[in-house]
């Protein structure tokens, strides 16, 4: 079996590049995001509690 390491630190690269390009993006994203706050707050709740979801079953695989 491959080392699940290697998918965490490609998982995390991506998260990361994804985030810069968010910051990068603030000012256009920011108006959008205030239109409807409570639905996109809950959208970015259940995406942010999917994320540490899916890091936490990929740490889990590396004790096998």
């Amino acid at each position: 079996m491959t080392k699940p390491i290697t998918y965490l630190i490609r998982m995390l690269f991506f998260l990361g590049a994804t985030a810069a390009l968010g910051t990068y993006l603030l000012h256009v994203l920011r108006p959008i995001f205030d239109n409807n706050p409570g639905l996109n707050a809950l959208i970015l709740g259940v995406l942010g509690f999917g994320i540490v979801w899916n890091v936490l079953q990929v740490l889990r695989l590396s004790q096998e």
